[in-house]
Order: structure tokens, then C-alpha cells, then sequence
């Protein structure tokens, strides 16, 4: 790149010589901005880090050819290097911004670029074409970006089919590809892919966008928005960008502005929607305020009206980055405060009862996935409380109460007069609790109506709804702290005349909460709710069962439940609710049978009577599935197995485990004869087998018979055959004996009860014991 000039800081106050600012990429940990200019033809850096708040400061300024007429795509690292792809031809181009210096790729040659990332452990990630003789060549390229004679070699390489398209690539080391009417995530580092969403009608890739993180993948597929939850691994969402009334009911959950505001540059055009410019609009207010307060506004802002701009909200980081005359500025949002929307009254008597009533279960159930980082910091803020506690917030009060074993909620309202009124009050019954009593431990009130408490028997969420006046319990993770030799309520209040004796006491039981809630509490997501938490609370069952998100995420471990508690109603609700959502939407919602194919080996423990596998609940998934082919307009047969996860190793999956003791899949731990007579199950063992086991038994006899034929010329006499190839043959004939002798092993520790009943075994150990007594 001949033309490119690096221009040094010091010489301009003025980015892009005033030109306005086309492009804006941070860089992956978010430590680096840049921007990009097309009148000016410049690309300019800014220091993210360094900043807690307001305007960044300029680093460098790059002046790039004036030859380049479309900049497609611009990439920053962490540590300041600079790609780009432009023009039709889609060259691309690196810069070490450090010391202005040109990176070149060794494997470059006759290579057409489409699109480029950064990942978390600063890799390059690179999406091209190789044009050659025998034809093209679809590439993904990972590279490392520690520079070795101004080259980045290659680590990694992956040739994707033709029949598939590349949507994008995250710095989460994901690809998002297209095919067949399908978006599927595929997993660079571990090789496995999934199926995300299926669209009824046809997909073309340039109608597509994708945002994500580790919680959310936000798909925009021509005027839809579906926001797909990895934890639930369903779509959950579904948003038409032209409904302003939709996206009202959206906003006014003020615990979803971190993924409201990140959906933002879905948008390919936003100035028309007069909701969208008030959600802007009523952003900048609240970000001048915040400067205003912490004394960080230039006085030439003060009083001025500021114009709605291109804003960059990070997730990750909680900071948005917007533009202000030439100048990008940092901004510390707080995501919990609610939008002052234009027209908001017109807009919500335009709603439709039942529907808004269904989007609020789901809209309360998407702000938990958003709370486990708040949640885990308060936590760690926990401190004993009294028995009794309130909590305001604006013109709601609560009352929190802890008696005769029992949790009590009550709400009030302020009226005009300055009264506090009762306007719903809650009793929460638990069934199981110990008799040392329940003690509160944290509570946190969220603006958008949701209190979160604390107590030596778990964590709640509870939502207050205003509009039905109901307070509903949302999560529910029971915990019995006094199994870790807590102290109980009696002996706190024993040690209450000992200010010393009382004060130890305290912090003891707080270190053990802390200690026991941090282990549950760490990961990205809130955990399932475990047996106790159902066995103990019997409105948190109803729950789960009539909310299609807590369902989908806790059904495996109620199901469970149901069966071990001999609630063959319970049973039966799940089954009916699952088969309702599978046929709501066959194509996207059949996770939820693998609600019922998760547990079919506690099923089948606990009910060994009862045929699973050719029951009622499959024939019902076969009949939904024929009554689903006759609206395909082409004369179709569907034939799909029902047994979803059926054959899904564990999430938290080790190989290591797999040399020592085998983590094994549902599949692997149901053994019933009946599978084999269905169609289905004749159809998943073909599939097995023809993936991988005729490949795996294949290997294992041909390993077998070389153990066999090395130790049979190894027993022929020394004369007959030279004693340096009998030395070799005896250590692969050993080497191979410790293998298969590996196999065995692996099967004694992974069940040993069925190995020593195995009558083969028993066979071959008393041929062994008798081989020693008769020599």
C-alpha cells in the first residue's frame, strides 16, 4: 500500500479534517477504536482504556489511497493492527499501527477476501476465496497475529461446501453459515455445529444479519428479529422492526436495555422509525446528564441541543460509543433505567391484552439470563438482615417478612396524599424446610419491577406486574446452607446478648454463604433449578410448567423430579405441554422433546414396565409430524426421529474422562430390547453405525487380530525365526495386550457390577485361574 501515509497525532485537532465519519469498529476486548472516513479517505485510532468517560483522545490518523472507492470491511486488534477489504476485487490489507508497518499473508496469492475478525486470544480469522485451475475453493484461515518478517502465518485452515454461505463470524471463535433454508452455528474450536433456525420460506444470505454474544444471537431476516438464547438453544423471540408497538412492549422492561440498545446496529435504516430516534433522542439526555453530574461536559455543550447520532453500544463491556462533532465519545449507560418514550400512551392502548400478557412471561424470563453478573456481585455484597425489611423505589414500596417459616411480600403504592396503600401482598410456603428456620440474607430491587432475595434455603426472583397487580414468583434455586454446619436462627438469637460471641457467629454464616453461592452462581447463566427447589415449592412447579422459557430450561430436571416423586400427573403435564410446543413450530421448537428423550433412562429405571420408546408420547410426535407433511405443497413424506439429545453426550463433556471412565449419553444408558423394534430406533442405530461404530469395531478387530498374529509367531521356536524380530513382535504384541487390556479396564470402573456378571468375562478369568494352578 504505497499511498498510505501515517499522519502523526500531534499535527490535527480536527479527525477526518472535519469529513463525517462513515465506519466505527472497537476492537475485540475493547481496548481500541477505530473510524473511518470515506470523503477524507482516512482512518483514524482512538484510546478506549485509557478513559473511564466522555471524549476519547486521538492516537494516530491514517491516510489511505485514494484508489480505494469502497472500504466493505474494517477490523482493529487489541494491540493495534489495522485490516481492511475494499473495493470489488475485496484486497485486503494490514497495518501494524504501532510502527507503521505493512503485514503481508504468506498464503495471499490469487486470494479474494469477504470477511475478516479478531478473536479473544488476538487470532486472525479470515473468510476468502482461492481462485486456481480445477476451480474455487471456499476458505476459512486462522492465523496468528505475532508478526515474523511483516508476515502472519497460518495455524488453522478450513474448506467450507460449496452449497453453504458464510453469514459472519464471532469473536467467540463461531461461524454462522446458511444452507438449505437453515442457519447453523458451527464451533471452530470443538467442530460441532448446530441448527439455530429454520425459515419457512426462502433465505438469501445478503437478507440476513446476525449480532451475538455468549448469552443471545440476534438474527435480523428481512424485517424479523429473532433472538435465539444458546442456554435454551430455541428461539424465543420474535420482533417485526416496523411494529413500533412491539417494540414498546420491548422496552418497557428496562432489565433488556443491554440487548435492546446492542440491536441497534441491525438496523439498516432507523431514522424513520419515530421510536427508535426517541429511544436516542431520550439516550443523550441521559448521557449529558451523567456528564453534567460528574463535572465531564465541555461548556460549549451546556444547554446545546444535541442531534441524534450513530451510537456503538458493547455489550460486554457496558459502554456505548457515539459520535459528536468529529469526536467519538465513551459512555458509562446505565441499562436499568427506563426510556421517557414519545407517544407511549397511544402506543400502549394499541396492545393487545392476551398478546402483551404472553410477551411479559417471556420478556421477565429474558432479563434473567441478563441479571447472573449483577447477581453474583451482590452476593458477594450479602449481609444479615433482620427478619423484617423494606425497600423504596420511586412510588412502589415493599415489605419483606420472614415468619412462622414462611416468606411474606407485600407491595404498596403511594397516593397523592403521601399514604402508602397495600395494593398485593404474597405468601410464599415452602414444603421442606429444616427447623433451624429461614434467615434473609441479600435483597435487590431492579427497575423493572423485579426484587431479588437472598436466604439460607436459596435465591428468588420475584416479578411485581402493576398492571394485573400480581406479584409472580420467576426463579426459584433452593440451597440448604445449614448441611454445611451453618449456624441456625435459634443460635443467633441465643448469641445476641455476646456482641462478640454474635459478631463471630454472623461472619461465619456469611463466609459459608458466600463460599456455597459463588460455586452455583459463577458461570454465564442462572443454574437449573435443582429437586429440593421443586419438592419444596409447589407454585414454582406451576410455573415452570405453564412458562414456555423456564419449561424449556428447567423441564429435563422437573421431568426427573416427577418421576422420582411417582407424580405420573405431573408426568403427563409435561408430556402435553412439550408435544403443544413442538407443534406450535415443528421446525424450530422440537428441542422440546428432548425434554422427555433426556430423561428416558430414569424413565425406564423407574418404570421399567412401561415400553417408552413405542408409547403414547411417540406416536403422538408421529402423528403432528404426518399432519405437518400435508401442507408441504410438493407430495412429501417427513420421517424424523422423535429422540431429540437422545444421542447428545453431556454439555460439561471431557475426553480426558473418556480414557478413565466414559461419560455416556442417554442412549448409552437405556438399555431396553424395544428400541430396536421401532423405526426410529432402527434408524438411529443405522445412523451410529454407519457414522462412526462400523469405523470404531472395524479398528478394534483389526487391532485384535495383529495382537493375535504377533503373539502367534512369537510363540513359534527361536530357530525358526531370527531373535531380533521375535524382540519386536513381543514388545507390539505387548504394547497392543496393554491397549485392549485398557478396554477392559475402562469397563470394569465404568459399571463393575455388569462386568462381573457378564458370563464371557467370567469365562475368561477362570481360563486364566486355571492356566496358573495347572502350571
Amino acid at each position: 500500500m504505497s499511498h498510505d501515509v501515517i499522519i502523526p497525532v500531534e499535527t490535527t485537532d480536527n479527525p477526518h479534517n472535519g469529513r463525517p465519519i462513515t465506519k466505527i469498529e472497537l476492537s475485540p476486548k475493547s481496548q481500541y477504536l477505530v473510524t473511518y472516513s470515506e470523503e477524507d479517505h482516512s482512518i483514524v485510532g482512538w484510546n478506549v482504556k485509557d478513559i473511564d468517560e466522555g471524549k476519547l483522545k486521538l492516537d494516530i490518523s491514517v491516510k489511505i489511497s485514494d484508489t480505494i472507492k469502497n472500504l466493505n470491511q474494517m477490523r482493529i486488534s487489541d494491540d493495534k493492527k489495522l485490516v481492511y477489504i475494499y473495493n470489488d476485487n475485496k484486497s485486503i490489507e494490514i497495518i501494524d499501527l504501532n510502527n507503521d508497518q505493512k503485514i503481508e499473508l504468506y498464503f495471499c496469492k490469487h486470494l479474494t477476501s469477504y470477511y475478516c475478525v479478531f478473536n479473544l486470544k488476538d487470532e486472525f480469522i479470515l473468510y476468502s476465496d482461492i481462485n486456481h485451475s480445477a476451480g474455487d475453493n471456499k476458505i476459512i484461515w486462522i492465523c496468528s497475529t505475532q508478526t515474523k518478517n511483516n508476515k502472519w502465518t497460518c495455524k488453522k485452515i478450513y474448506m467450507i461446501s460449496d452449497d453453504v454461505e458464510l453469514l459472519s463470524i464471532s469473536k467467540y471463535d463461531k461461524l454462522y453459515l446458511i444452507s438449505n433454508d437453515c442457519i447453523y452455528e458451527l464451533n471452530i474450536l470443538t467442530g460441532k455445529s448446530m441448527k439455530i433456525f429454520v425459515n419457512k420460506n426462502e433465505l438469501e444470505a445478503e437478507n440476513v444479519k446476525i449480532l451475538c454474544n455468549e448469552i443471545f444471537i440476534c438474527l435480523k431476516i428481512d424485517d424479523k428479529i429473532i433472538i435465539y438464547s444458546v442456554e435454551l438453544g430455541n428461539p424465543i423471540v420474535s420482533l417485526d422492526i416496523n411494529n413500533d408497538t412491539q417494540l414498546y412492549n420491548f422496552m418497557k422492561h428496562p432489565g433488556l436495555n443491554p440487548l435492546l440498545l446492542s440491536l441497534f446496529s441491525l438496523f439498516d435504516d432507523v431514522s424513520s422509525s419515530e421510536i427508535w430516534n426517541s429511544i436516542m433522542e431520550d439516550f443523550w439526555k441521559e448521557f449529558l446528564k451523567q456528564l453534567k453530574e460528574n463535572n465531564k461536559l465541555p461548556n460549549e455543550y451546556n444547554g446545546k441541543k444535541l442531534p441524534i447520532l450513530p451510537i456503538l453500544f458493547d455489550y460486554t463491556t457496558k459502554y456505548a460509543f457515539g459520535i459528536l462533532d468529529g469526536f467519538i465519545w465513551k459512555i458509562k449507560f446505565k441499562f436499568d433505567k427506563r426510556f421517557s418514550l414519545k407517544h407511549s400512551n397511544e402506543l400502549n392502548g394499541e396492545n393487545d391484552e392476551s398478546w402483551n400478557v404472553k410477551c411479559d412471561y417471556t420478556y421477565e424470563y429474558l432479563s434473567i439470563l441478563l441479571y447472573t453478573d449483577t447477581i453474583y456481585a451482590f452476593i458477594k455484597k450479602a449481609k444479615s438482615y433482620k427478619d423484617e425489611h423494606e425497600l423504596i423505589q420511586d412510588l412502589i414500596k415493599w415489605k419483606i417478612k420472614i415468619e412462622n417459616e414462611k416468606i411474606k411480600l407485600e407491595v404498596l403504592n403511594k397516593d397523592e396524599s403521601g399514604e402508602w396503600n397495600s395494593i398485593i401482598t404474597r405468601i410464599e410456603n415452602f414444603n421442606i424446610i429444616k427447623r433451624k428456620g429461614i434467615i434473609l440474607r441479600g435483597i435487590k430491587l431492579y427497575n423493572n419491577g423485579d426484587i431479588v432475595i437472598l436466604t439460607t434455603i436459596g435465591l428468588l426472583i420475584y416479578h411485581l406486574n402493576e398492571n394485573n397487580k400480581s406479584i409472580s414468583l420467576k426463579y426459584f434455586y433452593f440451597t440448604d446452607l445449614y448441611l454445611k454446619n451453618s449456624p441456625t436462627k435459634q443460635d443467633i438469637a441465643k448469641y445476641q446478648e455476646d456482641e462478640e460471641k454474635y459478631k463471630q457467629t454472623i461472619k461465619k454464616c456469611m463466609n459459608i454463604l458466600r463460599y456455597h453461592y459463588k460455586k452455583v452462581f459463577l458461570n454465564s447463566t442462572l443454574p437449573i433449578s435443582n429437586y429440593n427447589s421443586f419438592k419444596s415449592n409447589d407454585e414454582w412447579v406451576s410455573f415452570v410448567i405453564d412458562n414456555k422459557e423456564s419449561l424449556l430450561k428447567n423441564g429435563v430436571e422437573l421431568l426427573k423430579f416427577a418421576i422420582k416423586e411417582h407424580n405420573l400427573e405431573l408426568v403427563e403435564d409435561i408430556y402435553k405441554k412439550c408435544i403443544s410446543y413442538f407443534k406450535q413450530d415443528l421446525r424450530n421448537n422440537k428441542i422440546f422433546l428432548s425434554i422427555v428423550t433426556s430423561t428416558s433412562q430414569i424413565l425406564n429405571e423407574y418404570y421399567p414396565e412401561n415400553d417408552i420408546f413405542s408409547g403414547v408420547y411417540f406416536d403422538k410426535v408421529l402423528k403432528f409430524l404426518k399432519i405437518s407433511s400435508k401442507h408441504i405443497s410438493i407430495p412429501t413424506i417427513t420421517f424424523m426421529v422423535p429422540y431429540i439429545k437422545f444421542v447428545n453426550y453431556p454439555q460439561d463433556y471431557k475426553w480426558v474422562w473418556e480414557l478413565i471412565r466414559p461419560q455416556p449419553s442417554p442412549f448409552a444408558e437405556t438399555i431396553n430390547r424395544e428400541i430396536y423394534k421401532t423405526w426410529t430406533g432402527e434408524a438411529l442405530i443405522n445412523f451410529k453405525w454407519n457414522t462412526y461404530g462400523k469405523y470404531y469395531y472395524a479398528i478394534i478387530w483389526i487391532g485384535f487380530i495383529a495382537l493375535l498374529g504377533c503373539f502367534t509367531i512369537v510363540a513359534i521356536p527361536q530357530q525358526h525365526i531370527d531373535y531380533t524380530i521375535q524382540k519386536q513382535l513381543l514388545i507390539t504384541s505387548i504394547i497392543l495386550g496393554f491397549i485392549h487390556l485398557s478396554f477392559e479396564i475402562r469397563q470394569i470402573i465404568y459399571n463393575p457390577v455388569k462386568w462381573i456378571r457378564d458370563i464371557w468375562n467370567l469365562f475368561e478369568m477362570s481360563g486364566y485361574f486355571l492356566f496358573h494352578v495347572y502350571f
